[in-house]
């Protein structure tokens, strides 16, 4: 008799661990929160009228780095505008654009 209700509860107890198996896999796995690390944005929409952000060597906007845009960087210089550049702070400059390091 001992026996047959040992035998009785493990089986209940396999119907028990059976179900309880089904339900988790019919949830599913939980959805958990997860913090993130702070984001921070650079600044890349500075205007710099000396400089070209696409191609830095084409001086001259010709979209090909060429011969003529070292001699406007050369010329530039010859003319004393070494140092720090002044140009306007707002549009667009339609000179030629000789910073070429940013």
């Amino acid at each position: 008799m001992a026996n047959r209700i040992r035998r009785l509860g493990r089986n209940i107890f396999r119907i028990f661990l059976a179900q309880r198996t089904a339900r988790k896999r019919k949830l599913g796995r939980r959805l958990l929160g997860e913090s993130l690390e702070a984001r921070q944005l650079m600044a890349t929409d500075v205007y710099r009228p000396f400089f070209n952000d696409l191609i830095p060597e084409d001086t001259n906007r010709d979209y090909a780095v060429t011969p003529l845009d070292a001699l406007l960087v050369i010329n530039s210089i010859n003319q004393g505008m070494s140092g720090a550049l002044q140009g306007p702070s707002i549009g667009k400059s339609d000179g030629p654009m000789i910073d070429v390091n940013g």
